[in-house]
């Protein structure tokens, strides 16, 4: 099922953020934000922007998958 995107500010929510993978080119990172997933992408002037806090992991990942699929081989 596809869920809508919607990109927000990202405000670190605590004191450790973790990025366990990058997309090709460095355009989005998978990240735990205190334990909670989020995509960040990097917004030119404005810092970074996150989407899929709040949402169920799976959702989260799909939204990643998505977002990474057009550098699938």
């Amino acid at each position: 099922m596809k869920h809508p995107i919607h990109w927000e500010p990202h405000i670190p929510r605590s004191v450790r953020l973790r990025v366990t993978a990058i997309s090709p080119y460095g355009r989005y990172e998978w990240a735990m934000d205190g334990g909670v997933p989020i995509i960040l992408r990097h917004a030119t002037g404005r810092g970074y922007e996150e989407c899929g806090r709040g949402l169920p992991y799976r959702q989260v990942r799909e939204v990643w998958e998505r977002l990474t699929r057009r550098w699938a081989a």
